[in-house]
């Protein structure tokens, strides 16, 4: 846990550069492996990216990761609900966003 724990700790020095974003999906999905959570990790699909999803008692998350300065707002939102309906009924989503 403390080798997770540095990990995103040294990704703070690099927030707003594109890589740190994809070096936080890296670090989300190495937390749910130390956790024992089935994951998928990104894909595209129909042209849009999905982040990944968890998969908990049956019922799948899909992710969407923010690695960012700014809270998450409306419009993120919006974009990945759209996301989330185009999956089957029992699909829910989550939005984790670590601010630095």
């Amino acid at each position: 846990m403390q080798k997770l724990s540095d990990k995103l700790n040294d990704l703070g020095r690099e927030l707003g550069t594109q890589g740190a974003g994809y070096k936080f999906q890296d670090w989300f999905y190495d937390l749910m492996s130390f956790c024992e959570i089935m994951h998928r990790k990104p894909y595209v699909q129909n042209g849009r990216q999905i982040d990944g999803s968890i998969t908990v008692q049956d019922t799948t998350y899909l992710v969407e990761l923010k690695f960012t300065t700014k809270q998450a707002d409306a419009n993120d939102i919006d974009i990945f609900y759209k996301k989330v309906v185009t999956k089957a009924d029992n699909t829910m989503g989550i939005i984790v966003s670590a601010l630095v």
